[in-house]
Formats: structure tokens, sequence, C-alpha cells
């Protein structure tokens, strides 16, 4: 059975996804919240039952509430009924629904850790302002108890495991670093007249065009890239950069970005389309030039970096959480050393200048990268071995 607060657009819901469709000869139960805006997001677990109930909108504090006692209840019911071998929790306050539930008291439990709950609420700005001091500490101590219940955490590098060991005090014996599990089923990677489409659309063929396949939230640092292409705008660079992400966190802080793009005119430049379904992103990975990840902390992966990587387009990163991680082993000077406007402009610079024969021996260092990062039959070993063992 896996367990999720709700399902939504993020590495939490794209991993479990993924584990579905890695994991083919298992049958798995979602139990899951959703909202009328992210249902459709259960299509993507493939071979697995599916328990999800809609969520109100409603103060945080409350929803969370809610999460904890659904899942309590409904996990009750199921393990009543059905024969759970496994159970894998993700996320703080569904897991704490689990763990009180006596009948999972004797069943084997495993946590997928996607990141320290607080500390990447306290970048969203809200829940926990005005104090943030007794919510952080709460929090922090129900995400440290549900792991702490878990015979397992799996986590998939190794910025995470030192968050889990250092930062939560988990048994280090306890925590592993696997492979993640990701697929690319059905992709059409030679359907040229798709990305000559999109290719035509925003851009021609002296332009360079960068993505950026990031949720626009404080922690993704999307409002240093804006002051980054700022920096550029006036240097009669022929540059297109189109963000793909989903619009999270605080309210005035997406107000400040779009008032800074208004104010610095950065509409030639600057596209925002908003979340697209998988495959429509891959259309848009054949066509990039670049892909920029501008996170400026508690990135604890970063799967959207080994898709860029699985097309062969190289990507640009802070270095900061598990980015540079991956970066490094696909060539260093992807990695952005400060976190800054500057610096990242001066990176995207340094890329635009590469010689045509330097831009592909990169492509060809990304899909070598992808490969030693993500094997398919490595992650399937990995997953029964330390998941189903």
């Amino acid at each position: 059975m896996i367990v999720h607060d709700f399902l939504e657009y993020g590495g939490a819901t794209r991993i479990n996804q993924e584990l579905t469709k890695v994991l083919s000869k298992t049958n798995f139960l979602l139990l899951s919240g959703f909202y009328p805006s992210t249902e459709h997001l259960k299509n993507e677990f493939k071979r697995t039952k599916l328990s999800i109930f809609p969520l109100p909108d409603t103060s945080i504090i409350f929803l969370y509430s809610l999460i904890t006692l659904k899942i309590l209840i409904e996990s009750f019911k199921i393990l009543l009924k059905e024969k759970t071998d496994l159970i894998i929790l993700n996320l703080p306050f569904s897991g704490l629904g689990v763990v009180l539930n006596p009948l999972s008291w004797n069943k084997k439990k495993v946590y997928i850790f996607h990141g320290a709950w607080n500390l990447e609420r306290k970048f969203f700005g809200e829940f926990f302002e005005n104090p943030p001091g007794l919510k952080n500490r709460i929090t922090y101590f129900i995400q440290k108890f549900v792991m702490t219940s878990c015979q397992r955490i799996f986590v998939f590098s190794n910025y995470s495991r030192g968050l889990v060991i250092n930062y939560f005090k988990i048994n280090k014996k306890k925590v592993k670093v696997i492979s993640p599990p990701l697929t690319f089923e059905n992709i059409t990677l030679d359907k040229k007249e798709d990305s000559e489409k999109l290719r035509e659309r925003y851009a021609n063929k002296d332009t360079l065009l960068f993505l950026i396949p990031s949720r626009i939230e404080k922690r993704k640092g999307i409002d240093l890239l804006l002051a980054a292409i700022s920096l550029l705008k006036n240097r009669g660079l022929k540059i297109k950069f189109v963000f793909t992400g989903v619009c999270g966190g605080n309210i005035f802080y997406i107000q400040s970005l779009f008032d800074f793009f208004r104010k610095d005119e950065l509409f030639d430049l600057v596209e925002f389309i908003g979340p697209l379904e998988r495959e429509k992103l891959y259309h848009y990975y054949q066509i990039a030039d670049c892909t920029i990840i501008p996170s400026v902390a508690l990135e604890t992966l970063g799967l959207v970096t080994l898709e860029s990587l699985f097309f062969g387009v190289p990507v640009i990163g802070f270095k900061s959480g598990a980015t540079p991680e991956i970066l490094k082993t696909v060539d260093k000077r992807l990695v952005v050393e400060k976190i800054s406007a500057s610096h990242l402009a001066k990176k995207i610079i340094w890329f635009l200048n590469l010689k045509k024969s330097e831009k592909t021996k990169l492509k060809e260092q990304c899909r070598n990268c992808f490969k030693k990062w993500v094997n398919n039959e490595k992650n399937e070993a990995n997953f029964y071995e330390g998941i189903l063992s």
C-alpha cells in the first residue's frame, strides 16, 4: 500500500507513479487525498487500485489534521479487509495517520524521503509564520516519529542521506541510498515534426531555448533566474526562457515575480506556460538547448534534472542540495558555484559561448550520466531487495 498526503505536481507523486511501473510484479493500493485540479494524476498510477478522497479548500492546519484523521480511518478499513505485506510512506501527516493505526504496527513499513517538510514549508512562507517556532518543532517531530516507526528509510542522494541522519537524527543503519525509479514508457523521440512545430513557435534556428521545468516558488530560486535574465536583456543575445512549472507557495512571492517581470519588460525573453502533462513536457526537452534548475535550497534529488539528462540536454544549477551531486558527474562547469543572479548570468553566457563540438560532447555526457544514475534493472533489484524483502 502506498500512502500519500495528496496528489500533486511534484517529486513524491512522480516517484510513486514510477515505482508502480518499475515493480510491475507487485499489486499496489494507493491511499491519498486529492484536489479537483490534480485528480487526473491518479491515471499515472499504473496497475494500481485506488482509495482516494477529495480535500476541501481550507486552512493549512485544518487540512493536515484532516489528512491525518482520514488516513487513520481509511487505513484501518483497508488493513481489516486487505492482505497487506508492505506499507510505503512518503510524507509526515499521512504517515502519522498510518503509524497511529494499531493494525499497522505489525506490518513492514518503509519511508521514502522526499525532503525535510518543515524546512520546505518555511520557505513557502506559510503555516510557519507568526511565530514559526512551535509549529516548526511539531512538524519536525512528526516527520521524525514517522521515520523512526519505519524499518527502512530510502533516499535518492547523499545529500538526502545527510539530512535524514544529521538533521532528523535517524540511525544511519536504517537509511539506504537507492537509484530513483524513473521510466520513459511510450516516448516518441522520433516525431521530428512535433519538435519542429515547437521550435518554430519559440525560436528560429539561431536562438537558444532554455527550459525551466520547475515549481514557481521561493525555494526554487525563480527570482534569481529572472534577475539573471534581466542582466542579459540588453546584450543582443538570441535566447528564450520557457517556464513550465506550477505556481506554489506564498502568493506575495508569486506577485513579486510578476511585478519584476513587468517592470523589467522581460516579455520577449520569457514565457510562463504552466504545468504540462508528462508527454508534452518531453517534447519540450527534445527542442531545448539547455535546462536551468535554479533551486537555492533543499533539493533532495531533482527528477527534472535526470529527465533532462535522459534527453541529452545539459542542466545548469546552483551549488545547492543534490543538484551538484548529479551535475558534477556530467561536467563540473555546469554548477554555478555562488548563489547569485550575476553568477547565474555568467554561467548562461558561458554556455552560449561553447563551440558546437563542445555542446555535442556535453549532450553525450548527459546521456551517459543518466545511465549511471538510473538503471532500470538495478532499480528493480534495489527495490525488491530493499523494500520487498
